[in-house]
């Protein structure tokens, strides 16, 4: 028996683990609903609906100033690596980030 566990010794860890586990997964998903929440606010609800205001889906081509309220709406942070990691990392709002995350998935 030198250097291993005892059966109930080990479920006793397991069952701490689990239960420390479940605790996360609380935590992640309040986390995760504050997150939605404060994405619907009103302050980017009034974004959304200022740049919908002025959008003419019948426009060509797009100015600078309404390119960036547009990806200002989608991301919420960019983070460009240097070329040499090529380990870049976006960030979107609630609606885009579901999309986002099932390509990654699917990539995998």
């Amino acid at each position: 028996m030198e250097n291993l566990f005892s059966n109930d010794l080990y479920k006793q860890k397991t069952e701490e683990l689990r239960k420390d586990e479940e605790e996360l997964k609380k935590i992640i998903a309040l986390k995760e609903l504050k997150e939605l929440e404060r994405e619907r606010s009103k302050a980017y609800l009034d974004r959304v609906n200022e740049f919908l205001d002025g959008y003419n889906p019948n426009k060509k081509t797009m100015d600078q100033g309404t390119k960036k309220l547009m990806l200002g709406l989608l991301f919420k942070n960019i983070k460009i690596a240097p070329e040499k990691s090529r380990k870049s990392r976006k960030n979107f709002f609630a609606p885009f980030n579901f999309c986002s995350q099932r390509k990654e998935k699917n990539a995998k």
